[in-house]
């Protein structure tokens, strides 16, 4: 589930990539078929949902984007019935708030913004004062954390 688009793959791009990827080498089925964009409100993430849940064979896992489209997901699916994790797996981006006072708590893909900060500005410090070596890659882990909302594929 993706943000509002605006090219192919808006903010999320490199993100939907490597889903694809990811299971273009598992060999999952027309994995495009599964990334669903434009929820840009309450509505629109409904017609989503219905969507998804419409779908044969069944989908039975949602990985929401952001924090505020995992947030529309949430209350779309429970109020369409929908009991995570038995009918439907459920996984936030991002370690909001909310996602820790629902029932049950959201398992979300964690965003260490606060360490994303810090490593940048380690690196901005060090250009100031005269760091001239090549631009490098720094990967910082994103966990996931577990809360409740994955299960098992219903049957």
């Amino acid at each position: 589930m993706l943000p509002p688009k605006t090219s192919e793959f808006p903010r999320c791009g490199n993100g939907s990539r490597v889903f694809l990827a990811a299971s273009d080498q598992a060999g999952v089925p027309t994995p495009r078929q599964m990334v669903f964009t434009n929820a840009t409100d309450d509505a629109a993430t409904a017609r989503i949902v219905d969507k998804v849940l419409a779908e044969s064979p069944r989908i039975t896992a949602l990985l929401a984007s952001d924090s505020l489209v995992g947030a529309r997901l949430f209350r779309a699916l429970t109020n369409r019935g929908v009991t995570l994790p038995r009918d439907m797996s459920l996984v936030s981006w991002f370690d909001a708030d909310w996602t820790r006072v629902t029932s049950p708590q959201i398992s979300v893909v964690d965003q260490p913004t606060y360490l994303f900060g810090q490593r940048a500005a380690e690196r901005l410090i060090r250009r100031l004062k005269g760091d001239t070596t090549e631009p490098q890659r720094l990967l910082i882990p994103t966990p996931l954390i577990d809360r409740g909302t994955i299960g098992p594929a219903p049957v």
